[in-house]
């Protein structure tokens, strides 16, 4: 087994049994590749985006996975504040300077601009409203 493959196979297990287009592009893989893979039995698509690999069954931990996946973190973030308003949300941005003046890690929520690297990065779940939350 290729280093990459072993790369692959690793990920997966701690993503219980998928993985995303991108994730795969990162570790190597050409579009061919993956669509090879897809043709061959190898990769199994679940959403958009996102494969079950080896075998198509997922187990529910592979199923809301493949929802994290496929909505990717901040969609993710809001749709937990709608669900639990006392939770604490760690938010993901690059952070170019450290203290606010390039607002390269900003987040809108309630329409304001929020500087992760002074604000954050983890913020109450009650500061998201629930109209913010991705359909």
């Amino acid at each position: 087994m290729q280093a990459r493959d072993r790369r692959i196979w690793a990920l997966v297990e701690r993503q219980h049994g998928v993985v995303a287009h991108g994730q795969l592009v990162e570790l190597g893989l050409s579009r061919s590749s993956i669509r090879w893979r897809v043709t061959s039995g190898r990769l199994h698509p679940v959403r958009r985006g996102v494969y079950a690999v080896g075998r198509p069954e997922l187990s529910p931990y592979g199923h809301w996975m493949s929802a994290v996946l496929a909505c990717g973190p901040e969609p993710m973030l809001r749709a937990i504040a709608h669900r639990h308003p006392g939770a604490q949300l760690a938010w993901e941005a690059p952070m170019a300077c450290g203290y606010g003046a390039c607002y390269g890690c900003v987040v809108e929520i309630r329409g304001r601009l929020r500087r992760l690297c002074v604000e954050g990065p983890v913020l109450p779940a009650a500061a998201v409203a629930a109209a913010e939350v991705a359909a």
